[in-house]
């Protein structure tokens, strides 16, 4: 069957889309040497329920005040042969110090959970890569770790570093603890009017600008394939 000029045109077209289709196609295909290393990764999860984030502040000018989030997932994955990339999320509305009155104010006036894109703290820190590395506790007991990266919260993103330990305990599971804690402040954070309003609300003093963040992860060895 003889084709038209307008036919031919259309016919190129079409040849031409699919052909881009069928290129971009392949350029994400599980053969995609990117794909592929990262589907092959080393990975380690966090084990939730044995994890934590712990923050620490000063009160009226000398009193510690402390409480912890819990995690609603974390792991460190090797991705590529030489860095790895640890990444927490954080529930906001886990927040707890131990009194009720405080922690509810604190999630009113300053984390603000119920608020849309409040309620996951996200950690997401690159390391040299060693998870996959590890097969026995001689190779990481007493190792220290530095790791720089991001934190992500309510449309923030803050630069941080930290040094962690790493090591194994008893259990096989693989332990990232704080070293040297993280520092935050709350005026990086934009939080400082919130801070002030939660002040008179509880009726105190002072809370020092400056937090200390330390994290406790207990991680288990998996295999993405």
């Amino acid at each position: 069957m003889l084709l038209s000029k307008k036919n031919v045109i259309l016919f190129s077209i079409l040849v031409f889309f699919m052909g881009s289709v069928a290129f971009n196609c392949v350029a994400f295909s599980a053969t995609d040497p990117v794909v592929k290393a990262q589907g092959n990764a080393q990975v380690n999860k966090a084990v939730v329920d044995a994890s934590y984030v712990l923050v620490r502040v000063v009160k009226d000018g000398h009193i510690p005040v402390k409480g912890t989030f819990n995690l609603g997932s974390g792991a460190l994955t090797n991705t590529t042969a030489d860095k790895s990339n640890l990444t927490i999320v954080l529930e906001s509305t886990s927040w707890d110090s131990g009194l009720n009155k405080r922690d509810e104010l604190i999630q009113k006036y300053i984390l603000e959970s119920d608020k849309e894109g409040n309620q996951n703290i996200v950690l997401s820190l690159d390391a040299p890569a060693f998870a996959g590395k590890a097969t026995n506790t001689a190779d990481t007991v007493g190792q220290d770790v530095n790791f720089t990266g991001k934190l992500f919260w309510a449309g923030k993103e803050i630069a941080v570093t930290t040094t962690c330990q790493v090591l194994f305990n008893a259990a096989g599971r693989l332990i990232i603890k704080s070293k040297n804690p993280l520092n935050l402040k709350f005026s990086t954070l934009g939080l400082t009017p919130a801070l002030q309003t939660y002040i008179e609300m509880r009726q105190i003093e002072s809370v020092s600008d400056d937090m200390e963040v330390s994290v406790y992860l207990e991680l288990e060895n998996t295999a993405v394939k």
